[in-house]
């Protein structure tokens, strides 16, 4: 028997779609999934904005802006402010104000468009995040073509796992720590003003290196004013690079729009890298990390508002290292960045210079903190006398008052409104880059790159080594340096003398002069390889003159080298066949031992 027609939505418990049921037999199969897309389903709140600070309006989803819409999509508010959304922390969205002001309780609503950046004849100009021109001078002529500003990373399949030189011309960096294209590398700098205007225009004019994609090199960077945008161009002219070169600029003021302008500057190298470039990209880290921490703040905010449990916005000790309780999301917003460094299969590649500072003060609790655990793990000992025991930790105490970091004094950590980036958000950085390159300040006037050779840390091998930095031993001679540098610290009492490196024995500080070299010389590899080769032999004699163990020195002894007869076969060996000659090398040593003291 067939029942009777029941009104829809009468029955409790039974999918009601709006029509009479029918019995078993006469009716086909039942379609469960089309009739629970029309259960009713509870309606969201409508998306509204929080809360507004430094021209970031900070939304939480609902109807009109879910939690799925994806970063880099326009949002508009009710009263006509168009923004851009730039990340999600559990339901609230950070949307970048690009038109207009929001304010709190106002609706918020995606729209179909998202950002996009112009990309086509942009070398040689300074450039929006969306790709227009800042400099005042007239777009490009022809058809614009746009791509989105946050497209998502290439796959795998597109990627080429064996990484080749990318070559900076800073012997430091290409020596201890090289860069190989489609890597990103985290410089940790010392200076932010003279680190932008005197180091990046020589990351900046460095040429390709070997294997090289067939149409160039080409640079682009952030800057976060016109004005510093005006002084790095001035010095990329006088270098002779500024036509391959593209300088980004925020167009709304504040972290947000500099996040902003950090993914147009990859999107406008995405371009690059599609005609087959090799692109650099540098940038700060710190405008994209306040950016999160104000997101953080004020989705902490929001769950005490809605009296939920606090499970974030806490420090954890992880190894020793302060991090973040939950860095899934954290790190998803980084990866969103990172992952765009790519080198292709047989075309281009983009390689990220990025560039994060410590916080003021931040150094002095970590070393203290080591100290501190030092203290402990002399204090679990088994095995040794008090005596022993009474020695070595007064030994660390003694190391800790040298360091200005006395264990008896508590060192205050520095707060959020110290400029610069906390370490643990360091640390976190270094675990997802493919690389650290720890600066050290410069004395007096002259700005120089110092690299710190013992803490610097390279992801790569001697992939990303230069084949004639290679052939000369660079790579043996860091190990030497690492191993003496360690044997100096602990093991000196039983291998020998501290400060050498090996037989036969060659001073650390001889070593060391290879990671300092002047701005605005960038060098060529033949003239890396001669400082190489001076420092190997351990009989330079002018080096060991009183007061002339300085880079100064090493940088007048390479140009006598290359200068020499047998210093011209560097250039020739390299440009012939890509690496120094054994017989060569034998030819080199022979010169410099006959060197006279200065």
């Amino acid at each position: 028997e067939s029942s009777a027609p029941v009104p829809a939505g009468e029955m409790p418990g039974t999918f009601a779609v709006g029509a009479p049921t029918t019995s078993a037999a006469d009716s086909g199969p039942i379609d469960m999934f089309g009739a629970m897309d029309e259960l009713p389903v509870e309606k969201l709140a409508p998306s509204q904005v929080i809360e507004v600070k430094d021209s970031v309006a900070y939304v939480q989803q609902g109807d009109g802006c879910t939690a799925s819409t994806q970063p880099g999509a326009i949002i508009e508010f009710a009263e006509g402010a168009i923004g851009v959304l730039a990340a999600w922390k559990e339901e609230v969205g950070a949307v970048v104000l690009v038109d207009g002001e929001a304010s709190p309780g106002e609706r918020a609503k995606k729209t179909p468009g998202e950002m996009t950046t112009q990309v086509n004849d942009r070398l040689g100009r300074v450039l929006y995040p969306n790709g227009q021109p800042a400099d005042g001078d007239d777009p490009p002529a022809g058809e614009a073509e746009s791509r989105s500003t946050f497209q998502e990373s290439k796959g795998m399949k597109e990627r080429d796992s064996d990484y080749t030189p990318c070559h900076t011309g800073i012997l430091g960096v290409d020596f201890a720590v090289p860069v190989g294209r489609g890597q990103t590398m985290l410089f940790q700098g010392t200076d932010r003003k003279r680190d932008l205007e005197h180091l990046w225009p020589d990351l900046m004019s460095a040429r390709s290196g070997p294997l090289a994609a067939k149409s160039g090199t080409a640079s682009i960077c952030v800057c976060e004013t016109l004005e510093t945008a005006a002084v790095l161009r001035a010095r990329l002219l006088d270098s002779g690079t500024w036509e391959s070169s593209i300088i980004v600029i925020p167009d709304v003021p504040g972290d947000g729009g500099v996040t902003l302008a950090i993914k147009g500057a990859v999107t406008l190298a995405e371009a690059l890298h599609d005609q087959n470039y090799d692109v650099k990209v540098l940038f700060g880290l710190e405008p994209m990390h306040k950016l999160w921490n104000s997101l953080a703040e004020v989705c902490g905010a929001e769950r005490r508002r809605q009296g939920l449990e606090e499970v974030e916005d806490k420090l954890e000790e992880v190894d020793g290292t302060l991090m973040q309780s939950s860095i899934a999301e954290r790190r998803k917003y980084w990866f969103r960045l990172t992952n765009r460094a790519i080198n292709s299969l047989g075309s281009g590649s983009i390689t990220f210079l990025a560039w994060a500072f410590e916080q003021e003060g931040g150094r002095p609790v970590r070393q203290q903190k080591a100290f501190q655990q030092q203290v402990e793990k002399i204090k679990k000992i088994a095995r040794i006398s008090d005596s022993v025991r009474e020695r070595m930790l007064a030994k660390v105490h003694a190391d800790a008052r040298a360091a200005g970091v006395p264990l008896d004094q508590t060192v205050v950590a520095p707060g959020n409104d110290v400029p610069g980036m906390p370490n643990w958000e360091i640390e976190e950085l270094k675990s997802i880059t493919d690389g650290h390159i720890l600066l050290r300040k410069p004395e007096g006037e002259q700005y120089r790159w110092i690299v710190n050779l013992y803490e610097s840390i390279p992801r790569l091998g001697t992939d990303a080594l230069h084949p004639a930095l290679l052939s000369v031993g660079a790579h043996r001679l860091r190990l030497r340096m690492l191993q003496a540098k360690d044997r100096a610290k602990h093991l000196h009492d039983t291998l020998g003398p501290a400060g050498t490196l090996d037989a036969p024995a060659l001073e650390l500080t001889f070593a060391d002069l290879l990671g300092e070299q002047r701005s605005s010389e960038p060098m060529h590899v033949s003239e890396q390889v001669a400082r190489m080769v001076i420092i190997n032999e351990a009989d330079c004699r002018p080096l060991r003159e009183p007061g002339c163990c300085t880079s100064d020195t090493l940088a007048a002894l390479a140009v006598r080298l290359l200068e020499s007869e047998v210093g011209q076969r560097i250039s020739e060996d390299i440009a012939e066949r890509g690496q120094v000659m054994p017989a060569t090398q034998v030819l080199l040593g022979e010169e410099i031992r006959g060197w006279q003291a200065a």
